[in-house]
């Protein structure tokens, strides 16, 4: 199954959609330790066109589909996506599993991805290059993520233009909460020919920013005679997707842990004290909202407590909220949205769905 959301690096992205910028500048703010408190501003910059250089601007439609979804694959912290499905990719992306595998040798040619075979046949394990840099400062090598949902990755493979995809993820991702200072207000529609091949003209360019359906389904557009007012839409803002998916996982677990009316439910077999220190562990997992339903978290929260508390096993636990994450991730990839069992798998075997 796919996830809620995904973290995508901006570099990486802008290389796909072939920007060929020599860089670009992180700003990061430097707090000395004088009384008065001064700040000193450091200005980072991250060569993007150097670190993909093979086939830059060059992926297809079913390439860049492909590389975004990859990224719904739930990979780990280390961006390991195991067992990924070329034939579940392909039927997703409306493409034969042929084409899914000319564009993952592409995509390793490229440096984006490594993949590896498993011990089962046309099963492969993708590794995501660079995946922890994602989520570091600028100053230690950071590229810098946005938070992309899954309708519009349903919108994306849905588009049949490759360059109306690439300048709706490119302004996409400049307004994201990372990077607004790098977008010029009200740009002309010349700004969004960056990327494209030179036959785009700039009649061309207004009709994708006007019209263009995956255009006006991600942003608000006001048009102009020479340019646009492109805001994306408040669903689609990677700070306000994120605060709401949390504060709806949040919810639920509020929910689950203080309403819960089923005496069968193992919740309501903690005694007070344990239910009591229980509570601020469970509470800090709201961030899984992000990624899986809340009814695979709160499913992943029973089995901790029935599996470890109520069988007296948790001093074998060494982190609460790591064991219900994993906890979380196997319900996720085993079985249903709503936590019920599937059909039998390999151990190990993770079940990539379409949505």
């Amino acid at each position: 199954m796919l996830t809620r959301t995904a973290k995508l690096s901006q570099s990486v992205l802008r290389c796909a959609i072939g920007l060929r910028k020599s860089g670009t500048v992180y700003s990061h703010t430097d707090v000395n330790g004088s009384e008065a408190g001064d700040q000193e501003e450091k200005k980072y910059r991250i060569y993007e066109s150097s670190r993909y250089t093979s086939r830059i601007g060059k992926l297809s439609r079913a390439g860049l589909t492909l590389l975004l979804y990859v990224h719904f694959c739930d990979p780990d912290t280390n961006g390991l996506v195991r067992y990924f499905d070329p034939a579940e990719a392909a039927q997703y992306i409306a493409c034969t599993r042929r084409t899914v595998m000319n564009n993952l040798h592409q995509l390793s040619s490229a440096g984006f991805l490594s993949m590896s075979r498993t011990g089962y046949p046309g099963i492969y394990n993708i590794f995501i290059s660079d995946y922890k840099k994602y989520f570091l400062p600028a100053a230690e090598g950071g590229t810098g993520y946005s938070v992309l949902h899954r309708d519009i990755l349903e919108k994306v493979r849905a588009c049949r233009d490759i360059n109306e995809m690439r300048t709706a993820l490119r302004v996409l991702f400049d307004q994201s909460a990372l990077s607004k200072d790098r977008l010029p207000k009200d740009p002309e529609y010349s700004f969004y020919r960056n990327g494209l091949p030179k036959s785009i003209t700039r009649g061309n360019v207004r009709d994708i920013v006007d019209k263009g359906s995956l255009f006006t389904s991600i942003f608000n557009v006001v048009p102009g005679k020479y340019n646009a007012k492109v805001r994306v839409k408040s669903e689609y803002d990677p700070l306000t997707l994120t605060r709401q998916l949390e504060s709806e996982c949040e919810r639920g677990l509020v929910m689950h842990m203080n309403s819960t009316r089923d005496p069968e439910s193992p919740v309501m077999k903690l005694n007070a004290n344990v239910f009591n220190s229980l509570i601020p562990e469970i509470m800090s997992l709201k961030d899984l909202g992000q990624k899986y339903p809340v009814s695979v978290v709160v499913s992943a929260v029973d089995e901790f407590i029935t599996d470890y508390i109520l069988k007296g096993d948790l001093n074998s636990v060494h982190s609460i909220k790591a064991a219900i994450r994993n906890i979380a991730r196997e319900i996720f990839h085993t079985g249903n949205s709503d936590g019920s069992p599937q059909t039998a798998l390999p151990p190990g075997y993770i079940k990539i769905l379409p949505a």
